[in-house]
């Protein structure tokens, strides 16, 4: 799924997202899952909120067929602060 999501987000017209890693709930979850058949998790780089919200915007402007993308599955996104590493930690 990554190597999709990194042709997908690459365009500079939606800004460069790096994808760092994908994984899923296939193996670490029982029991029904929130999304149909299964959930998938992107860790992935953006420079800012506009361009996750470009990246999100995808969904509503890709077809396939006759619907946009968002018929066939979600996005949603979940940003933090740059991750940095403390004055106090030896690397």
């Amino acid at each position: 799924m990554g190597r999709y999501l990194h042709h997908a987000l690459e365009p500079e017209e939606h800004g460069r997202i790096d994808i760092i890693g994908t994984f899923d709930d296939d193996a670490h979850m029982v029991g029904p899952s929130d999304g149909w058949p299964w959930t998938c998790y992107v860790l992935a780089d953006a420079k800012d909120q506009e361009t996750v919200r470009s990246a999100c915007n995808l969904l509503r402007t890709t077809m396939i067929g006759e619907y946009a993308l968002w018929k066939y599955f979600k996005i949603e996104a979940r940003m933090g602060r740059e991750l940095t590493i403390r004055d106090d930690v030896e690397l």
